[in-house]
């Protein structure tokens, strides 16, 4: 088995792209070498493929900096030749479900690698008929229940009943090639993993906070937002709506008359109470505006994915560090926390860079500060444990 790895941690979002260049040695906690982001000026008039084609086109360019720029920086003084590549899909590059696999006999039965594979195969089957243009991503065990009791392998056991919750996420097979095609032309790579931002934000936060077992994930980190709900440590429900932090400064610029770069200056101003108060009261109006359809958004999303029961009141915030603040208070917001289906008053906590120190480290002389968030050290601590599992 492997004992160290240089590793590409890629991210292919909904008007982002991002990556960086990763140290792990088993034993040890991983170390982030080299980070980059490029975003992708924010239209909502492309379709589907004008959007990918810019996407992809943008991830190549990103990673030929990496291999030209980056790594003959880091090579042989920090790290070996890549031999391992990571790549998170953030939605709409995927689609996500949780099912529960029940099996019951009135007499004991035989629990076998086939009888396991026979029922995930026809979760698959199920969800993509018989079309070849949808690739399985990943499809994990979120948790296995034999006679009412937690098991981690249930294989060769004799049980009565049995409960297998399994994640599986999709994507299609012309996006997964494509992006293979592209690492691999640029490093010569055949180790390629290819993961769901559901499940690597899932584990990220359930490597962090080991003792929370129900809660919220949001992730803002592209041009949309993803929502995960987490019970009893198990991934039940996820969704999406186009709203994101574009779709913010997007709204700021247009209703304020500016350009886009000035609308985050704005909103930071704001947020740091540097605005003459006519200006600040103008852009407390726009925020206002915003958070309500962002809030619209975000209803709509959790009456489709929380019909097992409430909605978890501990939340976990995944956001680029300019506007994290302002989402953060759109869910806190105290008339939005009499929604129906939540337990209680919403504490959210935002992810930062920081918060994932414990489990991983960044190189003191890589100044990488600007592209490198908590989302992309996600998959970075995600990459460790597949490496040395």
């Amino acid at each position: 088995m492997k004992t160290t790895s240089t590793s590409i941690i890629a991210y292919v979002g909904n008007g982002v792209v991002k990556g960086s260049l990763v140290l792990h040695e088993k034993g040890k906690k991983p170390i982030v070498l080299s980070a980059r982001k490029s975003d992708l000026k924010y239209n909502p008039e492309r379709d589907r493929a004008q959007l990918e084609a810019l996407i992809l086109a943008e991830f190549e360019t990103l990673l030929k900096t990496i291999k030209t720029e980056d790594f003959p920086k880091l090579h042989n003084a920090k790290c070996g030749k890549p031999d391992t590549a990571l790549v998170v899909m953030s939605s709409p590059w995927y689609l996500s479900e949780t099912k529960t696999i029940k099996m019951q006999e009135a007499t004991p039965f035989l629990v076998t690698e086939k009888l396991i594979d026979k029922a995930t195969s026809n979760i698959v089957k199920a969800y993509t008929g018989e079309k070849d243009n949808v690739t399985v991503l990943e499809q994990n065990f979120l948790s296995v229940v034999v006679n009412g009791y937690n098991v981690i392998n249930p294989i060769g056991k004799k049980v009565k009943d049995i409960n297998i919750n399994v994640f599986t996420s999709y994507a299609r097979t012309e996006s997964v090639k494509k992006i293979e095609n592209i690492i691999s032309s640029n490093f010569h790579l055949n180790n390629i993993h290819i993961h769901s931002q559901s499940l690597v934000s899932f584990s990220a936060i359930g490597d962090l906070y080991p003792n929370i077992k129900d809660y919220t994930v949001i992730d803002i980190t592209s041009a949309l937002t993803e929502v995960l709900i987490i019970k009893e440590n198990i991934l039940r429900d996820t969704g999406s709506f186009p709203y994101g932090k574009y779709f913010v400064m997007e709204n700021m610029a247009k209703i304020m008359g500016c350009a886009e770069d000035m609308a985050e200056s704005l909103i930071d101003a704001y947020l740091n109470n540097k605005l003459d108060e006519v200006t600040r009261q103008k852009v407390s109006e726009v925020l206002k505006m915003i958070e309500k359809e962002w809030l619209g958004g975000f209803s709509t999303v959790l009456k489709q994915i929380t019909s097992n029961g409430l909605l978890p009141k501990d939340f976990y915030l995944f956001a680029q560090s300019d506007v994290a603040k302002i989402f953060k208070q759109f869910v806190e917001n105290e008339e939005y926390n009499q929604f129906a289906l939540t337990e209680g008053k919403f504490e959210v906590k935002i992810i930062e860079v920081a918060d994932m120190f414990p489990l991983c480290e960044v190189d003191k002389e890589a100044n990488i500060n600007q592209d490198l968030d908590a989302a992309m050290i996600a998959g970075t601590l995600f990459n460790n444990k597949k490496l040395f599992a």
